[in-house]
């Protein structure tokens, strides 16, 4: 359902908060974000590090994500010494003996030894935290959610040569083998302790996330695997989590940033965002930059809301992307049509 914030009573417009959002729109971060979401060749990895990178909007966002490569390296290099005691018993370097290697690396393999260390984690108690959905703070507490953990586990078995896909699954996202993997398919849950699934197992959850039937688990498991996650999928689930986040925490700055990204990847790829979605972002995105006084995107923003109001309308971004709006109307719409008595709204 579209939500109207706050904003159609707001406070008054907090010029640092204004400061932040104008910091955030000008980042080298949001730039790289850009480019990166119009290009096919870009990586889930990169695009997640990136939406961490803007959380130091006046820090460098190619030194962030360097970082976190680093710390990927450093995940798969601790990963090899399983790998060697495995061959060294003849164990081949198949995907299930890798995906076990990482799985016990990063989570624990439940052994005496795996006391004083200290290991990834489902963030369980704390869910709806945003650091949840941040690289690098996944990466330095060492928890998160199944999204950014299963970036972290993908990573790193790519690293290792052993590609992983992401399965868009209800409740929550699972890794998957790539390709047909000469047989050995698997399905990993990193949010509960990197546990590797066959696929009846796998289907099993997947029908039990979505309350499905046992038999319509196993179809549903088919067609997840069968059009694993995009990049621009993978980053979109991730800003509409901290979407999701910001909204409730009325966090005016950071719900117009997630917006504005997830219009990006929804006009590069349409898949990616939902068509709802867009209409809801960019009733956001106007909402927003109202709250905030933002004078130099005002025409944008009006634009916008006359758009939800007209019915249809090619909305343009600040890069001249399109993005199509469809029709807004009943409660919402009478709604809209008072907020725009403001006299804020008139040049």
């Amino acid at each position: 359902m579209l939500s109207l914030l706050s904003a159609t009573s707001p406070a008054l417009p907090s010029a640092p908060d204004l400061r932040l959002a104008q910091e955030r729109s000008a980042s080298t971060a949001r730039a790289a974000f850009r480019a990166a979401a119009r290009d096919d060749n870009s990586q889930a990895f990169r695009l997640a590090s990136l939406i961490a990178a803007e959380e130091q909007p006046l820090g460098d966002a190619e030194a962030l994500c360097a970082r976190l490569d680093a710390r990927i390296d450093e995940l798969a290099d601790s990963v090899r010494p399983r790998l060697q005691l495995a061959a060294s018993f003849g164990g081949a370097a198949d995907r299930n003996t890798i995906a076990t290697a990482v799985s016990s690396t990063l989570f624990g393999a439940g052994g005496a030894d795996d006391a004083d260390r200290a290991f990834f984690a489902g963030n369980k108690a704390d869910y709806y935290d945003a650091r949840n959905s941040y690289l690098d703070q996944v990466l330095e507490r060492r928890c998160g959610i199944p999204i950014s953990l299963s970036l972290v586990y993908a990573e790193t078995c790519g690293r290792l040569n052993c590609e992983m896909v992401g399965l868009n699954a209800p409740a929550h996202l699972l890794l998957g083998s790539a390709g047909d993997g000469g047989g050995d398919h698997i399905v990993v849950d990193c949010f509960d302790g990197g546990r590797i699934l066959d696929l009846d197992a796998a289907a099993d959850l997947v029908a039990s996330n979505a309350g499905f039937g046992e038999d319509e688990g196993a179809e549903l498991l088919g067609n997840l695997r069968a059009l694993p996650m995009t990049s621009r999928q993978w980053a979109s689930r991730v800003l509409r989590n901290l979407k999701a986040v910001h909204l409730a925490a009325d966090d005016t700055v950071r719900l117009l940033g997630a917006c504005e990204r997830l219009r990006l990847l929804g006009a590069a790829e349409p898949l990616a965002s939902s068509p709802g979605e867009q209409v809801d972002c960019a009733l956001q995105i106007s909402l927003a930059l109202y709250t905030l006084k933002w004078e130099e995107r005002r025409a944008e923003a009006r634009k916008l809301l006359e758009g939800l109001l007209g019915g249809s309308v090619a909305a343009e971004d600040n890069d001249g992307v399109e993005v199509s709006i469809l029709e807004f109307s009943g409660e919402g719409r009478q709604q809209l049509e008072k907020l725009l008595e403001d006299p804020w709204w008139r040049d």
